[in-house]
């Protein structure tokens, strides 16, 4: 698989320049020479074929051919996520999985338990993450990232599924009944959905699904959940 590279900017026919950053990794890391390609995209599920015009270190330059024709991997449909904060090291790690298993979009929710805040390094570090998931897993379509909600302030997209083990219907089944393409899965920290919580969501509508026998940890639930939703 060719290197792969997030440049916003990226368009039709143009040259631009790397950050140092970038320009190390490709160079330093990944012993690229001038006229080696690869594949860089913008995030909005836009892709080119590159080529290193300008090999210097610490500011590369590439040349962008016509976009490339689209993937299937970038038209499933729309699935977001509101997960309520959890540990970081859980976070990340949950944040980096979800891109990989093609999220729409991911909410970091605080609900009437939660003990963990977030700060403006999390989000920068989960941008990161986020962007090198994608460069890895071949995605062109960055997930969005939305600000930290109260969960009894969040209003999510489309059909709300809360994701609970006590529940007698499974997500495979609710799914099999749902027309709307566009669906925002619920899932809880380490301890659980409060009864607060279970009945705000039960109060507005939101149907509820477990996922097999076992109960998951909060940072598996949203991954085995994807699995079963997304298409191969």
């Amino acid at each position: 698989m060719r290197p792969r590279l997030y440049l916003p900017t990226a368009s039709n026919n143009c040259t631009l320049q790397l950050t140092m950053v970038q320009s190390r990794h490709l160079i330093k890391v990944l012993r690229m020479q001038i006229g080696d390609t690869l594949e860089v995209f913008d995030g909005n599920g836009n892709a080119y074929d590159a080529v290193i015009c300008d090999n210097h270190k610490d500011n590369t330059q590439i040349q962008l051919g016509v976009r490339l024709p689209a993937t299937l991997a970038d038209q499933s449909r729309e699935i977001h996520i509101g997960q309520v904060m959890c540990a970081p090291t859980k976070m990340d790690w949950a944040i980096e999985k979800m891109t990989e298993l093609g999220v729409t979009s991911i909410t970091p929710l605080i609900d009437d338990k939660t003990k963990y805040r977030v700060s403006e390094q999390h989000f920068k570090r989960w941008q990161r993450l986020l962007i090198a998931a994608c460069e890895q897993c071949g995605r062109r379509t960055l997930p969005l990232l939305q600000a930290t909600e109260n969960i009894s302030q969040w209003q999510p997209s489309g059909t709300l599924i809360v994701l609970s083990p006590w529940t007698s219907a499974s997500l495979r089944s609710v799914n099999a009944s749902l027309k709307e393409e566009s669906i925002t899965l619920l899932v809880g920290s380490e301890s659980g959905l409060s009864d607060n919580v279970l009945q705000q969501m039960q109060q507005r509508g939101a149907l509820f699904a477990h996922l097999g026998t076992r109960i998951l940890r909060t940072e598996t639930a949203a991954l085995a959940a994807l699995a079963k939703l997304l298409p191969e």
